[in-house]
C-alpha cells in the first residue's frame, strides 16, 4: 500500500496480470486420505478453542458469531503458502497441520486454505454449507468462498480475500451491500441473471479487481490443480507479500513493504525496509521472526520480497 493507505497501481497490475496471464492448472489429482473431509472430535474442539466458542447454534446468529470470530482469530497471509512451498508443497494443509499454525504461529492462509477449513467446521457445526468456486476475468477458479443455508436465506461466507465481511452476507439482497475499511471499499452486487455474486474491490471509488461467485456446490477436489498451480514459481502470492489481520474495531495490513493501521475511522502507513521485516512481522502479528526469515530470504531494496 502506498503512503495514503492503498494499493499502487503497479500492486494492483501484477494481482491482475498474475491473476489473469499466470500459471494454469492442468489437472485435478484426487487429495489422499481421509484425514482431509472431515474434522475429528479432537480437531473440533482445537478449532472452536481458537475462535473462543463453545456451542453455537444453528442459525443466522450462530453463524454471525463463527463468521467475526475467524476474521480476527485466522489472517489473510500468503507467508504460510511460501513456507509450504519451500517445504515441497503443492498442497493447502491438512486440518490438523493447519490449526497448529493458527494456533502455535499465528499464521493462516489465503482463500484455499481458510475458505476449506472453515467449511469443514460449518458442516460439522451442523450448518449447510457448500465449496463454491469464484472466476476472476477469463480464469475459472481461481477463487473458493462458501454459500451457506441458513434459515431460508443463502449466505456469502468468505475469510480468504483480505476482506472486512465480519458477517455473513445475503445473497439475495436486491442494493449493492458495501464495505468499506479507510479509501478501500468491497462491494457485493446483487446476483445476475444466473445467480452469480459478483464482488469487487475498489480504491478510491476505482475498481480494481474483482470475482464472480458461481453458487453451485463444488467438490474439493475439483479445485486441485489451481491450488497446485497456486505454489508456480511465477504465480502472484510467489512474488508478493500480503498479511490482513483484522480486529474487533479495526485493522493491519502489511503490503509487501508497507504497513497500515486502520482504527477508530482513520488510517495510518509506514514503510518498512526489507531487513525490519521479520522484527515489524513478529510485533504487528505475533509470527515469529524466524519464520519470516525463512520465507522471505535476503531480498533487496526495490527487488521482489522472495
Amino acid at each position: 500500500m502506498s503512503a495514503g493507505g492503498r494499493w499502487p497501481c503497479d500492486t494492483a497490475g501484477l494481482f491482475l496480470e498474475k491473476l489473469l496471464r499466470g500459471p494454469v492448472a492442468t489437472g485435478s489429482p484426487a487429495l489422499s486420505g481421509d484425514r482431509w473431509m472431515h474434522l475429528t472430535d479432537d480437531l473440533y474442539r482445537r478449532y472452536l478453542d481458537l475462535l473462543g466458542l463453545d456451542a453455537v447454534p444453528v442459525s443466522v446468529a450462530g453463524l454471525s458469531q463463527v463468521v467475526a470470530r475467524h476474521l480476527v482469530t485466522v489472517p489473510f497471509e500468503n507467508l504460510s503458502k511460501r513456507l509450504y512451498q519451500l517445504r515441497g508443497a503443492d498442497d493447502i494443509p491438512d486440518p490438523a497441520t493447519w490449526l497448529d499454525d493458527v494456533g502455535r504461529h499465528h499464521l493462516g492462509g489465503t482463500c484455499f486454505a481458510n475458505n476449506y477449513h472453515l467449511w469443514l467446521l460449518l458442516r460439522r457445526l451442523g450448518f449447510e454449507a457448500r465449496l463454491c468456486g469464484a472466476s476472476m476475468g477469463q480464469r475459472p477458479d481461481v477463487h473458493l468462498a462458501l454459500v451457506v443455508v441458513c434459515e431460508g436465506r443463502e449466505y456469502l461466507v468468505d475469510a480468504g480475500f483480505g476482506a472486512p465481511f465480519r458477517a455473513p452476507i445475503a445473497r439475495d439482497e436486491p442494493q449493492p451491500q458495501v464495505f468499506p475499511l479507510g479509501n478501500q471499499r468491497w462491494v457485493v452486487l446483487p446476483p445476475d441473471a444466473t445467480g452469480r455474486t459478483r464482488v469487487e474491490y475498489q480504491v478510491d471509488g476505482t475498481k480494481i479487481y474483482a470475482y464472480v461467485l458461481d453458487p453451485r456446490p463444488r467438490a474439493w477436489q475439483e479445485f486441485r490443480g489451481q491450488i497446485a498451480a497456486t505454489y508456480h514459481p511465477e504465480a502472484l502470492f510467489m512474488k508478493i507479500l500480503r498479511i490482513v489481520r483484522f480486529l474487533p474495531d479495526g485493522a493491519i495490513i502489511l503490503a509487501d513493504r508497507h504497513l497500515t493501521r486502520y482504527a477508530g475511522g482513520s488510517d495510518s502507513t509506514v514503510p518498512v525496509a526489507t531487513e525490519a521485516l521479520p522484527g515489524t512481522i513478529e510485533a504487528e502479528f505475533g509470527i515469529s521472526a524466524s519464520l519470516v526469515r525463512e520465507a522471505i530470504g535476503a531480498g533487496g531494496p526495490g527487488e521482489p520480497i522472495w
